[in-house]
């Protein structure tokens, strides 16, 4: 009987250590400081000790290769946490944001100024506008798109026996009754702020104003004498 031998040798795993899971806010950058006593390769391009702005959490492997080609793995998790900063339109004047057990703080994106005590998790807005709400949650602060809000609606237009603006909508041309018997003047703003138009009124009570040089979407006129400055109305100029 022939007899042979086979000499198996065993090396020893190299030596690999991920680091500590870490929790970040989104938006924030992470390092990854990974140790052993091997050639240290991140999956997914991630390179040792070079940050990056991770998307999502993630799982990130760490492997650890010696001299005979032995491999050995470790895992680091990182938790993106990302405030909720949907918001949604409850009715015809209030906004809600749709974070639940946090922070808010609601803004004027037209000047990107805060709005003083408009810190609940509802805003009822009281003039046409782009709002956004600043969200803290889960120690982490995001900000929510700008939503141009209308609370003011063009079917909520006041009339009355003083002041009548018609036709609304208009495709170019509205008129202007203000029965103040004085002549009046006027200024028509867009949605921003911008005074797009600033003129008078030619003669007692009436003005006819001619807009279709702009853009269709809503303008706010409003209508001012000696005596008073009248409430403001929108205009819905569709082309």
């Amino acid at each position: 009987i022939g007899l042979d031998t086979v000499l198996i040798t065993v090396d020893t795993l190299p030596l690999v250590n991920a680091g500590v899971d870490k929790n970040i806010c989104n938006k924030d950058f992470v390092t990854l400081n990974g140790r052993g006593d091997g050639q240290l390769t991140w999956d997914n391009g991630i390179q040792n000790n070079i940050s990056f702005k991770p998307n999502n959490s993630s799982s990130y492997v760490l492997t650890s290769k010696n001299v005979n080609n032995c491999l050995k793995k470790d895992t680091a998790n990182i938790t993106v946490n990302k405030p909720d900063t949907g918001i949604t339109k409850l009715n015809n004047t209030t906004l809600q944001a749709n974070a639940i057990s946090a922070q808010y703080q609601w803004i004027n994106c037209n000047n990107f100024q805060v709005i003083p005590t408009a810190t609940n998790r509802e805003y009822t807005a009281t003039a046409n506008g782009n709002y956004a709400v600043v969200v803290t949650q889960n120690n982490c602060t995001d900000t929510s798109k700008c939503i141009n809000f209308l609370p003011l609606s063009v079917t909520q237009i006041i009339q009355s026996d003083m002041l009548k603006i018609y036709p609304n909508p208009t495709n170019g041309i509205i008129t202007v009754e203000y029965k103040s018997n004085k002549l009046f003047s006027y200024i028509l703003t867009d949605l921003n702020g911008k005074i797009v138009l600033k003129s008078s009124s030619n003669v007692l009570n009436r003005a006819n104003i001619v807009l279709d040089i702009f853009e269709s979407g809503i303008y706010i006129i409003s209508i001012k004498d000696a005596d008073r400055l009248s409430k403001n109305v929108m205009i819905n100029l569709v082309k």
